[in-house]
């Protein structure tokens, strides 16, 4: 954490971070417009989590939307988080991550 926290107190840190999600966006809405992708789902188990504080879960019914992009399990739920759920919730993702894969 205290090299993360030194790197993001760097504003170009902050910048090229931002610049690299805006640029990702863009590429997934692309991607999600091509026909080769039409009904091409996920085949393994899907775990999505997501922050209550953000806007995903505001947006979206989340577990509903991956299971019409999967043909197997579906399960997730939000965590007390914003955007960045491993800093946030560290342990909480973890729990998670061990729930799932032990499963």
């Amino acid at each position: 954490m205290t090299e993360y926290r030194r790197c993001f107190r760097q504003p170009d840190t902050i910048y090229a971070t931002c610049e690299d999600d805006r640029a990702s966006t863009d590429i997934d809405l692309e991607m999600d417009q091509l026909d080769e992708d039409a009904g091409h789902r996920v085949s393994a188990d899907v775990l999505a989590l997501w922050g209550s504080k953000g806007t995903v879960g505001k947006l979206w019914d989340v577990l509903e939307v991956w299971c019409r992009h999967a043909h197997t399990t579906v399960t997730g739920r939000s965590l007390n988080a914003g955007h960045h759920l491993p800093e946030e919730q560290p342990d909480e993702v973890l729990n998670e991550l061990n729930i799932f894969f032990d499963a």
